[in-house]
């Protein structure tokens, strides 16, 4: 009885443990938005990075820490970094069309911004316009053509498109590229590309 009250104890302890790393995890991540909306982009890429500690494949955390330290180095105009993560803001909001128009403003600051056209196809693709995420997502790849998380994110809006020919491509590039880290992407990444191989594959659910 002693022996299952203690691993229930423990496993409590567990669960509970990890519900607290990922609330702080969101607390530092929302202030690292609110930080670089703010254009105080050292506060912002310090929450980035201590969210990262916390939680490595949160990989929202990753795009936007690039950011910050793109705009830190002059890489990227500070006007466009600001416009970008009060973006990210309104996407939390659930204001799309909104958080598009922000991200509007940011390419036309920064032509060569290319995790902007990737923010702005995942917005598209919750929007189900996918012919328009597919183009974005292109367009990030050119500028970043080593960042496996666009080819999956190409992928999926191909996929949901019936896109087939082009998912399979991009799904191949994801797996070239990614992390061994990124297990439960690149499980589902070959799972799918194997299902593609069928003459008539079924669309993505």
């Amino acid at each position: 009885m002693n022996k299952i009250i203690s691993t229930l104890l423990i496993h409590t302890v567990v669960f509970f443990s990890v519900m607290f790393s990922q609330d702080e995890v969101r607390f530092l991540y929302n202030n690292g938005l609110e930080a670089g909306n703010q254009g105080n982009f050292q506060s912002a890429r310090g929450a980035f990075k201590k969210a990262l500690e916390l939680d490595s494949l949160y990989v929202p955390a990753k795009f936007n820490l690039q950011v910050a330290e793109d705009a830190i180095s002059n890489r990227l105009p500070e006007a466009a970094a600001r416009l970008y993560f009060r973006a990210i803001q309104l996407g939390q909001a659930d204001s799309l069309d909104k958080k598009i128009i922000q991200l509007n403003k940011a390419i036309e600051l920064s032509p060569t911004f290319g995790l902007a056209f990737n923010e702005r196809g995942i917005s598209y693709a919750n929007k189900a316009e996918y012919d328009l995420a597919i183009a974005d997502y292109h367009k990030a790849i050119q500028l970043l053509p080593d960042w496996s998380e666009i080819y999956i994110n190409l992928a999926l809006s191909c996929d949901k498109s019936e896109h087939w020919d082009e998912a399979r491509l991009a799904y191949r590039k994801f797996l070239e590229l990614a992390p061994p880290s990124y297990e439960w992407y690149i499980f589902h990444a070959r799972r799918r590309l194997n299902e593609l191989q069928n003459p008539n594959p079924m669309p993505q659910e």
